[in-house]
């Protein structure tokens, strides 16, 4: 199958939002086609852009921090001026994204590593106590291959539980891609905000 990579390639957010809440951490659900014809199968995928263990800052008091990334004075991540891996939500071998759904959150700077270092712990205990046959086992096949059920949501939520659960949820929506990009727009918290994504075929390496 091609390898196709998911671009972010604009993000722009409510114009109304004070800046001690533009502080980002976007969670991506995307669903994508594993073979072709009647062998082909829906499948899913996470991501967290820029990570779990950094942010966007776009409060325009902090214009001096490292990950500080707004564009000027408009209301908007200068997303050109990321590097590739930032701007890369996924690489897949695939033949072809189905669907994304994105979650902004406002990262809530001061306590995120102690609600994520507090959710792994109970979410580790968890795991051991259902048994070592489920962990290895059952957990990641059932995983890998539902769409849309229980277990596709299960897995959603534990990504948005160590992106930072306990933050606000600015915005929410999702977008087809089967024309091979999408607009991700929609009414949140302040202001409108609008999410672009696109998709690129990778080259295989020559030898």
């Amino acid at each position: 199958m091609p390898t196709k990579t998911l671009n972010l390639d604009r993000f722009v957010f409510g114009i109304n939002l004070p800046g001690n809440r533009a502080n980002f951490r976007v969670v991506f659900d995307i669903k994508y086609w594993d073979g072709t014809g009647d062998r082909a199968k829906l499948k899913s995928v996470n991501a967290i852009k820029p990570g779990i263990d950094t942010y966007w800052e776009c409060d325009p008091d902090k214009a001096g921090k490292a990950n500080f990334r707004r564009l000027g004075d408009q209301p908007e991540v200068d997303v050109e001026g990321l590097d590739a891996w930032d701007k890369t939500v996924v690489t897949l071998s695939t033949s072809g994204f189905h669907s994304v759904r994105a979650k902004v959150f406002d990262v809530d700077r001061e306590d995120f590593w102690d609600s994520v270092k507090d959710f792994a712990g109970s979410l580790v205990t968890g795991l051991l106590s259902a048994g070592k046959e489920s962990v290895t086992g059952v957990l990641p096949e059932a995983a890998s291959e539902a769409v849309g059920d229980t277990v596709d949501e299960l897995s959603s939520y534990l990504v948005k539980k160590l992106s930072g659960g306990s933050d606000r949820v600015l915005f929410q929506g999702s977008a087809s891609l089967e024309n091979g990009s999408c607009m991700i727009e929609g009414g949140g918290k302040d202001g409108v905000y609008r999410l672009r994504l696109t998709v690129a075929d990778e080259a295989p390496p020559t030898a």
